[in-house]
C-alpha cells in the first residue's frame, strides 16, 4: 500500500515537473513572439489617418432596379 502510494507520488511529482518545463517553454516563446511583434511594428510606419468622409454621401439606387422609378 505504502509503495503503491509513493510509485503514484513520484509519477504525479514528474507530470508536474513536465508540466512547469512546458509553461516555461510557452512563455519563452510568448515573449519571443511579442519581440518580433514589437520590432516589426517600430520598424513600420505609422498607418495614414483616413480623413473621416465630409458631407454629403453619393447616392447609391436602392432596390431592384426593374422596380425602380424612372
Amino acid at each position: 500500500m505504502l509503495q503503491q502510494q509513493q510509485a503514484m507520488l513520484q509519477q504525479q511529482q514528474a507530470m508536474h515537473h513536465q508540466y512547469q518545463a512546458q509553461q516555461a517553454q510557452a512563455e519563452r516563446q510568448h515573449r519571443e513572439m511579442m519581440q518580433v511583434l514589437q520590432q516589426q511594428r517600430a520598424e513600420q510606419p505609422p498607418p495614414v489617418q483616413l480623413q473621416p468622409n465630409q458631407g454629403v454621401q453619393p447616392q447609391v439606387p436602392r432596390g431592384n432596379p426593374v422596380f425602380r422609378e424612372f
